[in-house]
């Protein structure tokens, strides 16, 4: 499946989801597609063009491991 135009973003977001932690919800009708945790429910936004921001897979990565800290306290 094509998650993303950039190869970098592609390959990330395909480890994620075959992780089985994320799952991939497709644009239909929002402005971007998006990852959602399974475990919390919260969304991140996949960006349309990521080749504009050079540091945004970092951003996009820290947010993921934000979200995956988050969940495991209890």
């Amino acid at each position: 499946m094509r998650y993303s135009t950039n190869k970098d973003y592609q390959v990330f977001i395909h480890q994620l989801v075959s992780g089985g932690e994320w799952i991939f919800l497709p644009k239909n009708s929002r402005k971007h597609s998006a990852l959602q945790h399974r475990l919390t429910g919260r969304k991140i936004p996949i960006p349309g063009s990521p080749d504009q921001d050079p540091r945004g897979l970092l951003n996009f990565k820290s947010m993921v491991r934000h979200i995956e800290r988050g969940s495991t306290i209890d």
